[in-house]
């Protein structure tokens, strides 16, 4: 009786407000309320079965044997008890407006004993929650072919139902959906399969490693809640949708198993906690922990919530074939340090990277239109961030770069002023420009992005591009202020020709505000080797009062000529130096770089003293973290395999199409 109670209170409780909504909407539109108006029936009877309207003109659900009908009366309407062989038709007519029947209210037949069988069209989408709960007398459902839902505990109590048919057409079963049917009694205890779908569990918690067997297509809402006992679960690529809280309480996860990861990516999930990587935090494909991420080129979206918590997870390359990447789906990600967003991407949903702690610096390809709140909040680490779409992307949360203060961006060149006008952008710490990514110009003269400690000196290559075979070039390079070209014993600048050189001979020239000129020339004509690679290795230094951050070196008025004599005009192009307070790679702190750096990366790794160790120092390969790969690079610079440290942004800018 109270339960009867409290569904006639909500009821009421919802009308009065629809109504309430609708008396403020006349008060300002000036809108007329008619008692003729076609929307005026919430409820309505036909044929002694209740309806409820859905979408004014167009559906409803089957609801409670009684219903509150507004005709002016104020009464409450009651059909007698739901029982006997119930027949719902596809369409009900009422007041001449004609509905499709789309859904079975939660609780409509609740303990309606008297009910025996019910006849349900193929119009229902979905059966709402203990929609037919204690129906101890139903013999007889058959699930309409275009079902997506099933709602929690929906047919639990049915003594009588001994079999059910689950639809390919189903997307989610809620929990206990078929628990106390005459089908849940007649079960084993175990892990339950109802057609391909895992929908529970009968008997003691599972504990252990779970194998979900092939050709499960889902998993229902709660199935392993609480099961703290749970290690491990291998998942098959057949599954396609896991319900809300299907692992949630699983503490005990440690690995998570997949065959497909293309799969798991398609894989809809309905919230965090129905992935068992919350609490696991590894992943493997087979018995290979995936560090390393690749997603297939068969992926268009990474699904939500895909990767959720995986904090093992270190780098992750997304092909072009991908235009979204979901809600969370790689939230929680506390190792990540490398991700590469294609030029397809067009939308990073809400929380994708939220909580990924290790990622240092993240490029937005001018394909991205949209990037939702939390995208990449929590990312304490993030102080690099390039957009290289020309207009700002309009960002409506305060918290989607929540470390935006201690952050650098960069913007494609000359939209400085409109990011710095932009209500969000303008909030990170400086606004750099920067110019197109090399790979996506025929011709030019540039410098890839390096790294110069105050006080000291690097070789930097100046690189040339020719589409065409070059014997000649010549350009101006500017430096920014404090940086300047270093030069020998005997007061000449440190400048030598790349062996992309023949007979050529060389030009260098101070021109005055930190700009200086450089040419080659060639005698007979000869031609350059290769059509990209470093022409010019100049040695720079930096002052050893320069502030640390990023500067701009600009190559500008470049061009080469060809075999025939023809000029070919080069665009100007812009790289970014950075300059730090400390030594890059003299992890030791005792001034210069040399073996000793690498032993003390190696000392630090393996847990050994390192009272004397320079952490910011020691990230030698600039993948945001101190690795092996770091002491790796140290030995790389001192037996000459490189000549300086150096780091890549892979930039596509704007109006570029996707290949």
């Amino acid at each position: 009786m109270m339960c009867r109670l409290m569904k006639q209170l909500k009821t009421l409780s919802n009308y009065i407000n629809f109504n309430r909504g609708l008396f403020l909407f006349a008060i300002f539109t000036g809108f007329t309320l008619s008692a003729n108006a076609d929307w005026k029936n919430s409820d309505f009877i036909v044929d002694n079965i209740c309806y409820r309207v859905t979408n004014r003109q167009s559906t409803v659900a089957v609801t409670y044997d009684w219903c509150y009908i507004n005709d002016g009366t104020g009464s409450t309407r009651y059909t007698g008890p739901y029982e006997g062989d119930i027949t719902i038709p596809e369409f009900v007519t009422d007041n001449s407006v004609t509905y499709k029947v789309t859904a079975i209210d939660a609780h409509a037949f609740e303990g309606r004993s008297s009910v025996t069988s019910v006849s349900l069209p193929n119009t229902i989408i979905s059966i709402g929650e203990y929609a037919f709960c204690n129906c101890s007398g139903l013999m007889s459902i058959t699930l309409p072919q275009n079902i997506t839902s099933i709602g929690n505990g929906a047919f639990s109590g049915c003594e009588r139902l001994t079999s059910f048919n689950i639809p390919n057409s189903v997307t989610n079963i809620g929990q206990s959906a078929f628990s106390g049917t005459g089908w849940y009694n007649a079960q084993p205890n175990g892990i339950l399969y109802l057609d391909n779908w895992l929908i529970g569990y009968k008997g003691d918690r599972p504990t252990g490693v779970i194998t979900i067997k092939s050709g499960t297509k889902g998993l229902a809402e709660n199935v392993f809640w609480y099961s703290t006992g749970l290690t491990s679960v291998i998942i098959p690529s057949s599954v396609t949708f896991i319900g809300k809280y299907a692992f949630d309480d699983c503490s005990g996860l440690t690995s998570v198993h997949i065959s497909d990861i293309a799969a798991w990516c398609k894989i809809s999930f309905g919230n965090s906690k129905s992935n068992p990587l919350y609490y696991a935090h590894h992943l493997y494909l087979g018995e290979d922990e995936i560090t390393d991420l690749e997603i297939p080129n068969s992926v268009t979206k990474i699904g939500d919530d895909a990767f959720y918590g995986c904090s093992d997870l270190m780098s992750v390359t997304i092909p072009k074939s991908v235009t979204s990447i979901g809600g969370r789906s790689f939230a929680g990600c506390s190792g990540l340090t490398s991700v590469t967003i294609p030029q397809s991407v067009t939308s990073i949903e809400v929380g994708a990277f939220s909580g990924c702690s290790g990622l240092t610096s993240v490029i937005i390809p001018s394909s991205v239109t949209d990037i939702d709140g939390y995208a990449f909040n929590g990312c304490t680490s993030l102080t690099s961030v390039i957009v290289a779409k020309k207009t700002p992307i309009p960002i409506y949360y305060s918290d989607t770069f929540s470390n935006r203060a201690n952050a650098t961006l960069y913007v494609p060149y000359g939209c400085k002023a409109a990011y710095e006008a932009a209500g969000y952008w303008k909030e990170f710490k400086e606004i750099l420009e920067l110019d197109p990514e090399i790979s996506q110009l025929d011709n030019a003269i540039y410098i890839d992005p390096f790294t110069i400690s105050v006080g000291n000196k690097v070789q930097m290559d100046i690189c040339l591009k020719n589409a065409e075979a070059a014997t000649a070039y010549v350009f101006d390079l500017v430096l920014p202020e404090g940086i300047t070209v270093a030069k020998n014993s005997n007061e000449k600048y440190i400048d030598e020709l790349s062996d992309r050189h023949d007979d050529h001979t060389r030009t260098f020239n101070y021109k005055g505000e930190n700009t200086y000129g450089l040419s080659t020339l060639s005698g007979n004509s000869e031609q350059l080797t290769g059509n990209d690679g470093p022409i010019r290795l100049v040695t720079i230094e930096a002052s050893d009062n320069m502030a640390e951050g990023n500067y701009a070196i600009d190559i500008k008025n470049a061009s080469y000529s060809k075999p025939d004599g023809t000029l070919v005009s080069l665009p100007d192009t812009r790289a970014i130096v950075t300059v730090e307070d400390y030594v890059l790679g003299d992890v030791n702190g005792n001034g210069g770089v040399d073996i000793g750096d690498a032993v003390s990366i190696v000392n630090y790794l393996v847990g050994k003293d390192s009272s004397n160790f320079v952490a910011k120092a020691a990230d030698t390969n600039k993948n945001g973290q101190i690795d092996i790969g770091d002491a790796v690079t140290i030995v790389n610079l001192l037996v000459g395999k490189i000549t300086h440290f150096t780091r890549e942004f892979n930039l596509i800018w704007d109006e570029k199409e996707p290949e």
